[in-house]
């Protein structure tokens, strides 16, 4: 895991055949869209990020890069591919509602994780609470600016 929200700046990649981002927080799919001039990729790794999640998921991804023989490590069949390129302009449109509804749930999860830290920050300062009960808030507080910061 590393945190990465957005599949950017692989475009001068010449040579890249396998990318692999599971585990991450990329909610974009269309991004995906960037990966049309690595025209050796053959190999894409996206799941346990938001956007594996999304109806049309695969059906986008393969249609937008034909290339690909490996999806989440499943081999693309022939007709798997067909499929895909037929129905990849038509699902746009929705998986641009899910990445916006997504971008809607990050922005109201980050404002949330705010409230909390300042609140966190506050208590961690009072003095009328006791060292050890300071310290696991901290540690919260610590845990949500990291979330937040994915």
């Amino acid at each position: 895991m590393n945190c990465v929200e957005r599949i950017e700046n692989l475009e001068c990649c010449e040579s890249l055949q396998r990318l692999d981002l599971t585990l991450n927080f990329i909610g974009v799919l269309t991004d995906v869209e960037r990966l049309r001039a690595n025209e050796r990729l053959y190999e894409l790794t996206l799941m346990g990020n938001p956007c594996a999640g999304y109806a049309g998921y695969r059906d986008f991804v393969l249609g937008t890069l034909p290339g690909l023989t490996l999806l989440d490590g499943q081999e693309v069949s022939r007709a798997e591919r067909i499929r895909a390129r037929q129905a990849v302009e038509g699902l746009r449109p929705d998986i641009v509602r899910q990445q916006e509804a997504h971008a809607r749930r990050r922005e109201r999860e980050k404002r949330e994780a705010r409230v909390e830290i300042e609140k966190g920050r506050r208590e961690y300062e009072d003095p009328s609470v006791d060292y050890a009960e300071n310290r696991r808030k901290f540690y919260k507080v610590a845990l949500l600016i990291l979330l937040i910061n994915r």
